[in-house]
């Protein structure tokens, strides 16, 4: 068999006993967590996707072809997981009259919570059957599509822009399952890989943090040097070789391949060269998968991938203390009226923004993000203003929908300014296109270890206990120093 990747193997060798006996303890693990969907449930998830090819088909009299990608494309999907799909139509089939009209089919249909985002960088549709369905949208300057597509870099010479960023998800999956040599090694070292990364709080691009496929990569690169190895050692190669690896050397699954398009390269680009921890997709045209990780969740990374170089499965897989450990924290808070959230995603998707702000303020070590929000609902503009999740902007009456984003910060300074950072923060945020004052509002408020909300301990996790010794955040003198 020819050697995969861009460089030899490290090791040929088979496993040995105890290396089948570790593996056996993974699947166990994996199967303790419910990693693995029923089959029952996997056949409801092939005849929604089924259903979707026939509305297209409807849709389209010339045609159309679906995709999946992400990780039911790779099946590594658990039972919680969505399907990322995309959907391919001929010239005669435009963005706007999909976006405007495929909804109306899906609501027809059965479909619901259906959530046209078309101001997202790659515009989707959101929806739920049985399953939740994150659809994109590509159009192909052809008049006519076939089921005998496929996704080769030739169709790239007929697709604009954004039609290319939906194309890339499918194509960057199917180049990742060609490039492992042994694919079911491959999806059980990646589902354990994954969980640890959710446990430990480091799993989310829009955050700073490896994405999906960027952790696919990673797993599929280890897998390339061990190509005999079972999952269980392919895990433990991959902590030794990644909290070693010699940043920002980029990690490859193949050679880049040039061309008439952009690809990722630092000698030419230099907003390439900002890249902290480079892993780039083997699909032309090759892309950083990482280009939003910072200083501090650089660190984090760093710090768990150290910590999982000596720990077995229990321990590896250890749910994250990220609510116990900072003295001080930021609590963003966005709010909006009534059901919409569209605002949410669009300051979510800004948060690192504010890190990179709060990461060059002297006196801030570490501003550490969580990968996830917290919503609650609140029922009239008093109450929200009661609560402090303002900034003295006049709110109309009515519900409103708050999620709670925050940061936990390390500090090395008693006085810090933070306000202008806070400041830019909420100016990117309300430069949101369809932002209206009263009806949409941001704020960030500085929280104390003790006065975490209880919204943010999921069921069944414990809330932290008061400690005598001083926190990594420093001493009670900090508390008046990041006010915004």
């Amino acid at each position: 068999m020819a050697s995969l990747g861009v460089t030899p193997p490290i090791s040929l060798d088979p496993p040995t006993p105890e290396d089948v006996q570790a593996n056996d303890l993974l699947i166990k693990e994996l199967k303790s967590r419910s990693s693995f969907e029923t089959e029952t449930a996997t056949k409801k998830r092939a005849a929604v996707l089924t259903e979707l090819q026939a509305l297209a088909n409807r849709f389209s009299p010339h045609g159309s072809k679906l995709f999946t990608f992400g990780s039911y494309r790779l099946g590594v999907y658990s039972p919680d997981s969505d399907i990322d799909a995309l959907l391919v139509f001929p010239k005669n089939i435009t963005r706007d009259h999909f976006f405007t009209e495929f909804p109306k089919i899906l609501k027809d249909n059965s479909f619901s919570e259906i959530v046209p985002v078309v101001d997202a960088f790659v515009p989707v549709i959101k929806m739920k059957k049985n399953v939740s369905i994150d659809l994109l949208f590509a159009r192909l300057s052809v008049p006519k599509i076939t089921s005998s597509l496929v996704l080769s870099d030739e169709v790239l010479k007929t697709a604009d822009a954004s039609d290319m960023r939906a194309l890339n998800g499918t194509r960057v999956t199917d180049e990742i399952l060609q490039l492992v040599p042994k694919p079911q090694s491959f999806k059980y070292a990646l589902r354990l890989i994954k969980i640890w990364a959710m446990e430990r709080g480091i799993y989310g691009n829009v955050y700073g943090y490896p994405g999906g496929v960027a952790w696919a990569m990673l797993v599929a690169r280890v897998c390339q040097l061990y190509p005999n190895a079972v999952a269980a050692t392919i895990v433990s190669k991959f902590f030794q070789i990644f909290s070693q690896w010699a940043w920002p050397q980029p990690v490859l699954l193949k050679p880049i391949l040039s061309g008439p398009l952009r690809v990722w390269n630092p000698l030419l680009y230099p907003g390439d060269r900002l890249h902290r921890m480079p892993v780039i997709t083997p699909a032309y045209p090759s892309m950083c998968a990482t280009h939003n990780i910072t200083k501090s969740t650089m660190a984090v990374i760093l710090e768990e991938l150290e910590r999982g170089r000596s720990l077995g499965l229990p321990e590896l897989l250890a749910r994250h203390d990220f609510f116990h450990r900072f003295r001080f924290y930021l609590c963003i808070a966005v709010a909006s009226k009534g059901e919409e959230l569209h605002f949410h995603g669009w300051c979510e998707s800004k948060i690192r923004f504010l890190v990179g702000k709060l990461e060059v303020v002297p006196g801030v070590q570490l501003a550490r993000p969580f990968p996830r929000s917290f919503e609650q609902r609140v029922a009239t503009a008093e109450a929200l203003q009661e609560c402090g999740t303002t900034t003295g902007d006049s709110l109309e009456a009515g519900e409103y929908c708050v999620s709670l984003y925050y940061i936990g910060l390390v500090l090395s300074e008693k006085v810090l300014d933070i306000s202008s950072g806070c400041a830019d923060f909420f100016s990117v945020c309300k430069g949101w296109p369809e932002y209206k004052p009263g009806e949409h509002f941001v704020s960030i408020r500085t929280v104390k270890l003790a006065q975490l909300s209880a919204a943010v301990y999921p069921q069944g996790e414990v809330r932290p206990r008061k400690r005598k010794r001083r926190e990594a955040g420093g001493d009670k003198k900090r508390a008046k120093s990041v006010e915004t």
